[in-house]
């Protein structure tokens, strides 16, 4: 008996890609070489550099929920570094490191909390206790938290930029004051190297928005950037070691991106699927990003138990089936959506 199609997920695996910019290079695939990491069935996402460039965080799905994963690059597998029950916010994007690389930061769900958890393993402990942190990131010297935070107050939300400095010191809002009485749905936000801006990208009513904060306060104000650009997606983005080029992921591939003439040179071109959540190595040499895509086939499942056996099974999506069941008086149809 024919029964409704199933899509079956592909997994999402980290590649590296040798690359090294001193300005935005034009795509030239055959520079690159990829090594697949992480190619669990599970999608695994969000990879995070260590400081010293022989390990990377990502984030897991285990059961229904995601779980921060830790990997030597030399290591067979990985280790499950957390067991929270509502899981990590994987929307908020990767792994924070510290820079002596013994702890890693993330945000959890149900609420949002800004947690941190050794290398070594243990129980996670909260570095805000009870506050609602939506993003977060630590600067390279450790000496301050970036932070975006969502409040309701009156059925109303607001969303600005807090600053922590020193890390852990109770956060005040970024002067002047950064945010809006709205909702944003944030993506990602970054320190540069130097510490010198905050890269944050984010999706209001208005569309998608990229800015750079000044850090400290005062010493210029914040820019927008690529605005002459219809930005479909909020781009998850990296920092390259100069401080002055980003990595980003848009419309399914890689891009190189000047923050000075906000040049954008593509960078990766998957033919199929997306690749998504960039991050550089410290040395610059090699980044790590989530790549996957879904597959639909159409299946026959056997109402006696039996195992379930493929009917159309290409490269391409198949969905959306039809049911013939006849009767005594013909036959009639009906379709079957893929789920």
């Amino acid at each position: 008996m024919l029964a409704a199609a199933i899509a079956i997920p592909s997994a999402l695996a980290i590649t590296f890609a040798a690359l090294w910019f001193t300005r935005p290079p034009a795509l030239d695939l055959s520079r690159y070489h990829y090594t697949p990491f992480a190619t669990d069935a599970e999608p695994e996402i969000n990879p995070s550099w260590s400081p010293d460039g022989k390990s990377i965080a990502y984030l897991k799905r285990v059961g229904r929920q995601y779980q921060l994963m830790l990997r030597a690059l030399d290591a067979p597998v990985a280790v499950q570094l957390t067991k929270m029950p509502d899981g990590v916010d994987f929307l908020t994007g990767r792994p924070i490191w510290s820079p002596e690389g013994n702890r890693i930061f993330f945000i959890g769900r149900r609420p949002n909390r800004l947690w941190s958890v050794a290398v070594a393993g243990g129980e996670p402990q909260e570095v805000f206790p009870g506050m609602p942190i939506n993003a977060a990131s630590l600067s390279g010297d450790g000496k301050a938290f970036a932070l975006w935070r969502q409040i309701r107050q009156d059925k109303k939300f607001s969303s600005s930029l807090w600053i922590s400095s020193p890390a852990g010191a109770p956060p005040r809002k970024y002067e002047p004051a950064f945010g809006n009485d709205e909702a944003y749905q944030l993506n990602s936000i970054r320190f540069s190297p130097d510490g010198a801006n905050i890269g944050l990208s984010f999706q209001k009513t208005g569309g998608t928005e990229f800015w750079l904060i000044p850090w400290p306060e005062g010493h210029s104000a914040p820019r927008r950037l690529f605005s002459n650009r219809h930005l479909t997606v909020v781009p998850q983005f990296d920092w390259m070691p100069d401080s002055k080029h980003l990595l980003m992921a848009m419309e399914g591939s890689l891009w190189a991106a000047d923050t000075k003439g906000e040049i954008l040179e593509r960078v990766t071109a998957p033919p199929m699927g997306d690749d998504d959540s960039p991050a550089v190595s410290p040395d610059g040499h090699r980044i790590a990003f989530s790549s996957g895509n879904e597959d639909y086939d159409i299946v026959s499942v056997p109402l006696d138990g039996s195992p379930i056996q493929p009917i159309l099974a290409t490269a391409r999506n198949e969905s959306s089936a039809l049911l013939v069941t006849f009767g005594p008086d013909g036959f009639y149809y009906r379709p079957i959506r893929a789920r």
